[in-house]
């Protein structure tokens, strides 16, 4: 049985209750039922997680809940013992004569954390953000730490400064080179970010990225390249790695047109998305040459496009950074 199995049967004990057994047994199972369908959207469930997860997906609501009264026990429990949080709620169970009022008081938080995550989910620059800092590592405890009790301006700001912690320094972009092995693991943050504060800073905001299938757990599992936009072998010999000449491509149509011209390589990105397939929107720009102020050729991705780029991407990282949305 999983942890979520367990824990439903530790609250549906007909034990727990002194009368209306029926109806509380049947209010809880409707709204775990409802949480649960919840948690099958994918779009819901890979903008907070990394991957999917043995057992079932509101397993993660009780692990988040028994970390946090672990700490709170007299002894508190290995949180790498088998079942866990089951254990967790059956110590505090068996401590407390008032179980009634703990199975309330553990659905009240069930709920309520159920509703701070469709909270992130509804309101998209939380969302942009919030699945930001989750694709690069930070743990959703951590995110609540700096989401829980405050006004949304103080929640915003808090988000960004995480965003700027995790991002490290922007003010250098030129510099940065897929040749330095320290850059490469800024470079594809970087490259997400620019996606994200994107849309964040845009006046309209209609679109939603999507978790799912950056993570490549929709269809297909896809895997994201560091895509150089001029190849090695295109219009000139040098190879150039700086992050001007970088973006975020999937990993198939990047080895599909390996060393093809710029110009060709527009016509496989266009081509990908009539077909509905994903593109990252500043990767489908920069072939577009969305961030280019001469566009009398289309067909090369020369020095000056390589400048407008990063300058577009500067701009862009500063309005996100300083809490400029929507201008």
């Amino acid at each position: 049985m999983t942890n979520a199995e367990l824990i439903k049967a530790l609250l549906l004990n007909k034990d727990n209750f002194s009368n209306d057994i029926y109806k509380r047994q049947t209010e809880i199972s409707v709204a775990w039922d409802r949480i649960e369908q919840g948690l099958r959207d994918d779009s819901f469930w890979y903008f907070l997680n990394e991957k999917e997860r043995s057992g079932t997906r509101i397993d993660l609501l009780f692990e988040l809940l028994a970390s946090e009264k672990n700490a709170k026990l007299t002894n508190p429990i290995d949180t790498k013992q088998n079942y866990f949080s089951f254990l967790v709620f059956s110590t505090m169970m068996k401590e407390t004569p008032y179980k009634e009022e703990f199975v309330k008081t553990l659905w009240d938080d069930v709920e309520k954390l159920y509703a701070e995550f469709r909270d992130w989910y509804a309101d998209l620059d939380k969302y942009h953000i919030i699945g930001y800092l989750i694709s690069s590592g930070v743990n959703i405890s951590d995110i609540l730490k700096l989401t829980r009790g405050k006004r949304k301006s103080d929640i915003m700001k808090a988000l960004i400064d995480k965003a700027k912690d995790v991002t490290g320094k922007y003010d250098d972009l030129p510099n940065i080179s897929y040749d330095t092995p320290s850059d490469r693991r800024r470079i594809r943050k970087l490259l997400l970010l620019f996606n994200i504060a994107t849309l964040v800073c845009k006046s309209e905001k209609q679109y939603r990225f999507p978790f799912d299938i950056y993570k490549g757990e929709t269809g297909a599992k896809i895997k994201w390249d560091i895509e150089h936009i001029h190849a090695t072998a295109d219009e000139t010999d040098e190879a150039d790695d700086s992050l001007g000449n970088l973006t975020l491509l999937d990993s198939q149509t990047n080895r599909s047109y390996q060393n093809a011209t710029f110009a060709e390589k527009r016509k496989i990105i266009i081509e990908r998305e009539s077909k509905g397939l994903f593109v990252p929107l500043c990767t489908k720009n920069i072939f577009l040459k969305v961030y280019s102020k001469d566009v009398s050729d289309m067909d090369i991705w020369g020095n000056d496009d390589k400048k407008d780029y990063i300058n577009a991407m500067e701009y862009t990282l500063k309005c996100f950074f300083d809490g400029r949305f929507g201008k």
